[in-house]
C-alpha cells in the first residue's frame, strides 16, 4: 500500500518543482504567447494534477480501509492465511 502513497508524494513533489519553474518562467516570459499558453495548457494541467492527487488520495484511503477490513476478518486459522509476506507485503495468497 505504501507504493500508492509513495507515488502520490512523488507526484506532489514533482508538481511543486514544476510550479516553481513555471513561476520563474512567468517572471521572464511576459507576452501574449505566454498568456495564451497559460490559459490553454497550464491552467488545465493545474486542474488535472490536483484532481489526480485528490483521486489518488481517496483511492489510497479506500484501499487501506479494505485492507484493514480483510485483516480484521482473516487471521491465523483462516484458509487464506499463511506465514510471511505475500505479494506487495500482503500476508494473504
Amino acid at each position: 500500500m505504501s507504493g500508492l502513497w509513495d507515488a502520490i508524494d512523488e507526484l506532489r513533489h514533482q508538481w511543486r518543482s514544476l510550479e516553481e519553474q513555471w513561476e520563474t518562467a512567468c517572471d521572464l516570459w511576459q507576452d501574449p504567447v505566454r498568456f495564451s499558453f497559460e490559459r490553454e495548457f497550464w491552467e488545465e494541467w493545474e486542474k488535472a494534477v490536483r484532481a489526480a492527487l485528490d483521486t489518488m488520495g481517496e483511492l489510497a484511503e479506500v484501499i487501506e480501509a479494505a485492507r484493514r477490513a480483510v485483516l480484521l476478518t482473516q487471521g491465523p486459522g483462516s484458509w487464506r492465511f499463511r506465514e510471511g509476506p505475500g505479494p506487495a507485503g500482503w500476508p494473504f495468497t
